[in-house]
């Protein structure tokens, strides 16, 4: 099911994490976290530079919020301040802590979509997670049709169109969720692998066409994590179901 279950609980003791956890959290946007500068305060200066590119201020807003949060979590994993910590991205911009001392084997991932942020923690562990407010798209139907796989095409053209959009957001987020995982982003063409769905509520299976050895190392979890979000988790040698966090 759709993470239609997942308790969300408070912040785990000591925030510790083993080898063998995945750690999801979750978050609405806090105006007041933001308006007090206390998540500004924390970022780095290319931060602050790309959230002032932002036109609107509420996209500014939301990206401190989102990027500060990133910060507090993962400084509190690691142990230290959470402007400390220093990130660096590879190819296709995904990012990855390099310091301070003892924190190169934390694996994270980042998303937010309007008033909602997901964070993916875990220690030596790719992850991937993605989530997106489930608007109205008007060219969805074109949208499947054009860069999705053949599989996913024949199962979202098949729900009624009722279901339609919730179909559409949940195989979007599980392939999002998966490149990111991978660090590909989307330089990856999206029809070259397939989530594959028996129906709307379940769990994605992933299939990469030219590279099935791949796809069984990884587990895609979906996830409802608010009214009217979808998301979705991509995790890499899952050795035990993730925990699941509200961070207030």
């Amino acid at each position: 099911m759709r993470g239609l279950n997942v308790h969300w609980e408070s912040s785990p003791a000591g925030y510790r994490i083993d080898g063998n956890s995945v750690h999801v959290w979750r978050s609405y946007f806090q105006r007041t976290l933001v308006s007090n500068r206390k998540f500004e305060e924390s970022l780095s200066k290319e931060e602050i530079e790309k959230a002032q590119r932002f036109i609107r201020q509420s996209d500014r807003d939301r990206y401190i919020f989102a990027h500060g949060l990133l910060r507090s979590i993962l400084a509190a994993y690691v142990g230290c301040a959470p402007q400390q910590l220093v990130f660096e991205s590879k190819q296709y911009y995904k990012p990855f802590l390099i310091g301070p001392g003892g924190s190169d084997d934390i694996q994270f991932n980042l998303s937010h979509s309007e008033d909602m942020t997901l964070i993916a923690v875990a220690r030596r562990t790719a992850v991937g997670i993605d989530v997106e407010y489930m608007r109205r798209i008007p060219d969805a139907h074109e949208i499947v049709n054009r860069v999705f796989s053949v599989d996913e095409r024949e199962f979202l053209n098949s729900l009624p169109p009722a279901d339609f959009n919730r179909g559409f957001f949940a195989c979007w987020t599980s392939k999002e969720a998966f490149l990111k995982g991978l660090g590909k982003g989307l330089s990856y063409p999206l029809d070259k692998f397939s989530v594959i769905f028996s129906n709307i509520e379940s769990d994605g299976l992933i299939y990469v066409h030219d590279d099935p050895i791949k796809a069984n190392r990884w587990k895609i979890i979906g996830l409802s994590p608010g009214p009217d979000y979808s998301g979705a988790l991509a995790i890499e040698e899952l050795r035990s179901e993730p925990e699941f966090f509200e961070y207030c």
